[in-house]
């Protein structure tokens, strides 16, 4: 667990998202010692986004199971993934984002 203090955001500093998620499906697998979380994230690049802008989804203790855009794989080098973030590059301007996460919710 993290003991970082959140920062204040001000509005002259806000940007909206490149891309809009639309409609979110969720499904979970549980199991004794961890659970499965499957996520399809219906999305929609911004129309004031450049078109190679790369959608930046937050999340911490998270194990990447599986990725796809629109039913197919994503390789390595289409996404950048760290300890806080996962960055997809080179999306369509729309489509539907599949992610499996592995999670351990008694951790938390």
């Amino acid at each position: 667990m993290r003991d970082a203090q959140p920062k204040t955001i001000f509005l002259s500093e806000y940007q909206a998202p490149d891309y809009d998620i639309g409609h979110t499906e969720l499904h979970f697998e549980l199991f004794d010692e961890y659970s499965l979380v499957h996520a399809r994230l219906h999305f929609k690049r911004s129309a004031e986004s450049p078109n190679d802008a790369s959608l930046l989804l937050n999340g911490q203790e998270l194990e990447l199971q599986a990725l796809a855009v629109d039913g197919e794989a994503l390789e390595a080098d289409d996404y950048e993934l760290s300890d806080d973030f996962l960055c997809i590059k080179q999306l369509p301007a729309s489509g539907i984002l599949e992610t499996t996460a592995r999670i351990y919710p008694q951790s938390n």
